[in-house]
């Protein structure tokens, strides 16, 4: 059986393919999103829709560096926690 690591260098795992949560109360959130900006796109001119859409895309920008913040203290998290469990097993 391979290892994670043996998976991630053969390209084979990659831990962010999916990153949506998928669960109902997500789905109804993406859901009342929608019809949000929908509505509020339905209520400007041409000119705030596009302020309206640079705005947006500024927004999941930062949202997404965020969220690559996120994954890599997680993941530097969960790294030093396995250390120091090892160690303090084998210390012992």
């Amino acid at each position: 059986m391979d290892t994670l690591l043996q998976k991630l260098f053969r390209g084979e795992l990659s831990p962010y393919e999916d990153p949506a949560p998928n669960s109902e109360e997500y789905r109804t959130a993406l859901h009342n999103q929608s019809d949000a900006l929908e509505a509020l796109r339905s209520s400007l001119n041409e000119h705030q829709i596009s302020q309206l859409d640079h705005a947006h895309r500024c927004i999941m920008q930062t949202a997404g560096l965020e969220l690559e913040k996120v994954y890599g203290d997680g993941v530097r998290f969960g790294v030093q926690l396995m250390l120091e469990l090892f160690y303090d097993h084998h210390m012992h």
